[in-house]
């Protein structure tokens, strides 16, 4: 590799950069847990835009174009408890839905984070293993730390995937959403929304 290229470092597998994706502090082996959070998170964003159009009475088409008016998730999170405000009467649907977007709130914060945070100097990296266990991402603009680990990684993604089977349970008509005190889960029943 030519010394003046700086991407050189990822390169040499005798550097320790070469265990980061090129130009980042992310180790290479988050990348599978990072995957894991990108397709859910895909998977809850579809299923949000198909629950503003069932709570519209509206087909998917006209769902997607009202939703592709605002391509940052917060303001859909927001067009979502506005609509359930309005169109669910039953009180019990109308508390879990509220709990749902909150939750989705939280969780899309998360992916934010993870999406957009791990850009730093690079010599943050070489206080950060890329062994280390925990994927640390620090802002300076606002002196927020966001630490993850594939297990948080993975449980991140899973509860996307989780949020967005309940609301498509919902928008079926599934009678597994209203059993019980907690929300049905696609395979842990014994965990709740809050867990």
């Amino acid at each position: 590799m030519p010394q003046d290229d700086a991407w050189s470092i990822w390169h040499d597998p005798t550097n320790m950069f070469s265990q980061y994706v090129e130009g980042t502090i992310v180790p290479k082996a988050f990348l599978p847990a990072i995957g894991y959070v990108i397709v859910a998170f895909s998977q809850l964003d579809r299923q949000l835009d198909l629950s503003i159009a069932h709570l519209l009475g509206a087909d998917r088409e006209t769902g997607r174009a009202i939703t592709a008016s605002s391509i940052h998730y917060q303001p859909r999170i927001d067009l979502l408890k506005r609509l359930i405000e309005l169109r669910v009467t039953d009180g019990a649907d109308k508390r879990k839905l509220d709990k749902i977007a909150e939750k989705i709130s939280s969780v899309a914060q998360k992916r934010h984070r993870l999406i957009h945070d791990y850009v730093g100097k690079l010599t943050q990296a070489i206080t950060i293993p890329p062994s280390s266990p925990t994927l640390n991402f620090s802002r300076k603009d606002t002196a927020k730390d966001t630490e993850f680990t594939e297990q948080s990684l993975q449980e991140l993604g899973s509860q996307m995937l989780d949020l967005a089977y309940r609301l498509q349970r919902f928008t079926k008509a599934d009678s597994r959403w209203s059993e019980g005190n907690s929300f049905p889960w696609r395979d842990r029943r014994h965990e709740s929304i809050n867990g």
